[in-house]
């Protein structure tokens, strides 16, 4: 008669645990990255020694150094602009124009927000 021996095998980790974990993660920056809308790419700030910020806010309206306003993504006119700002809305109408971009077409921009009532109004640009 053959007597074979068992031999006990080795338990081995459970990665279950680890997968749920990337499984998690994932699924946390696919919906932190889709929250964040993304600025407008084309334009290039111009530099500001004494003042400035990190990065422009998304609610600006964008001049692009052809000339055309776009505001979250997408290309604008100025009256839906200002349509799309409650009347309340005390905060300043932040324009961030590219610094190729003509000055005639901000002083325009400019002028033509005065004209629809805008008193309050910020010129964007970035830190050196």
């Amino acid at each position: 008669m053959r007597v074979t021996e068992f031999t006990q095998r080795k338990q081995t980790e459970s990665t279950i645990a680890l997968i749920n974990v990337v499984f998690l993660m994932l699924i946390f920056f696919l919906i932190a990255g889709t929250l964040v809308s993304q600025l407008d790419q084309d334009v290039e700030l111009a530099v500001s020694p004494n003042s400035g910020i990190g990065e422009p806010p998304v609610d600006a309206l964008f001049i692009s150094k052809d000339g055309t306003l776009r505001s979250a993504g997408r290309q604008i006119t100025v009256e839906e602009f200002i349509s799309r700002r409650s009347v309340e809305d005390e905060n300043p109408v932040l324009v961030a124009a590219d610094h190729r971009a003509e000055a005639s077409n901000l002083v325009e921009l400019l002028a033509d927000l005065k004209a629809r009532g805008v008193s309050n109004i910020s010129i964007v640009t970035r830190k050196p």
